[in-house]
């Protein structure tokens, strides 16, 4: 079987390495934007790239960068259209190099998102760390919403993989964690991970060989090895995600403090199931082209399912006749009863199931 891709080094950094942030504003800028015509009459493309721009010059790391996405942001803003031409033009207007701050020589050279070859990783690896540390630099709810938003439409009409597209368009709209239901800064640093560990899933399942061909075997994240206390407890549907961690995790891993500009704090977390949530079984499932809706129904599901039986074990220890007419009814009907729950009042769990794919 084909090994996978090592790991490199500078995956390990904490923060992340903003020469992967930087190629990955300047790849997109000078090779996905630029193969995208606006014309006159579409605000929303032109809408969203006045977004992604506003968002790069609020939120990217260094001063110095984020003056020439100001720039670049202020040219577009007088342009009704925008061709490939005229998207080079505007490139060219700008002071060399594009982003002076953190940039490696000739603006693109992965270091954390280093593959196997020149068609592994890169890009797609580069733009996850570039979107999660956007939000963490997000000092205000406002700006958390809105750079999640610039970010969904950046995907939607530039990203250049449509498939891919496609995909994070239908995890943003799931009913059950709608990005629309987002109302807070940490709401969007933990949606955006939640959506990053639904396509890592998706990945496993679906194109097992292609990702170990093309770099690295995606993997549920944090791992145990990288925040033991992100997820230490476990329940029916997989460990449980200690959310107040993550957030911290992520906090720690993307936000870059510059002097005067402090980070922000985590925040309070936002969810539905507390500071705690299960994102499910879903991550360690096989099933080919499994989707996240289906990998969240599943999910579902099997908690149900696990409820269930608590209940009928419950049922049927509560109302269990005497241990003789027990002891004759099993011989009649030579049947083994399942073993004993843990616990009738709070759920039962017949074994611990990591599943793990780290």
């Amino acid at each position: 079987s084909q090994e996978p891709f090592p790991m490199p080094p500078e995956a390990f950094s904490r923060p992340v390495p903003l020469q992967d942030v930087t190629s990955a504003v300047v790849y997109g800028l000078q090779r996905e934007v630029v193969g995208v015509a606006i014309g006159e009459q579409d605000e929303a493309r032109r809408g969203a790239l006045r977004e992604w721009l506003a968002t790069l010059s609020a939120l990217l790391p260094a001063e110095p960068n984020r003056q020439q996405m100001g720039r670049l942001e202020a040219m577009c803003a007088h342009e009704r259209a925008i061709s490939p031409e005229r998207w080079e033009e505007l490139l060219g207007e700008i002071e060399a190099p594009l982003l002076p701050t953190g940039g490696p020589a000739g603006g693109i050279a992965w270091a954390a998102c280093r593959g196997a070859s020149a068609d592994a990783r890169g890009y797609p690896c580069g733009l996850w760390l570039l979107f999660h540390t956007l939000l963490a630099q997000a000092r205000t709810d406002a700006q958390g919403v809105a750079a999640l938003r610039a970010i969904r439409s950046y995907v939607r009409f530039f990203f250049g993989c449509q498939g891919c597209a496609r995909h994070f368009l239908a995890m943003s709209n799931l009913e059950a964690d709608p990005l629309d239901g987002v109302r807070t800064a940490s709401g969007a640093r933990l949606w955006l991970w939640r959506a990053h560990n639904r396509l890592n899933a998706r990945l496993n399942a679906s194109a097992a060989s292609e990702v170990l061909r093309l770099g690295l075997p995606k993997q549920q994240w944090p791992t145990p090895a990288a925040c033991p206390q992100c997820r230490p407890r476990y329940t029916a549907g997989g460990r449980r995600w200690e959310l107040g961690a993550v957030a911290e995790y992520l906090h720690g891993t993307f936000c870059r403090p510059e002097p005067g500009r402090p980070c922000s704090s985590p925040g309070t977390v936002e969810s539905a199931a507390g500071s705690s949530a299960v994102i499910g079984i879903a991550p360690y499932l096989t099933a080919p082209n499994l989707t996240a809706t289906d990998a969240y129904y599943l999910t579902a599901g099997a908690v149900l399912a696990a409820c269930l039986l608590a209940c009928y074990h419950c049922w049927e220890r509560a109302s269990a006749p005497a241990p003789h007419a027990q002891q004759r009814r099993r011989q009649q009907t030579n049947r083994l009863l399942p073993p004993s729950p843990r616990s009738c009042g709070r759920g039962i769990l017949w074994h611990d199931s990591d599943g793990s794919s780290d």
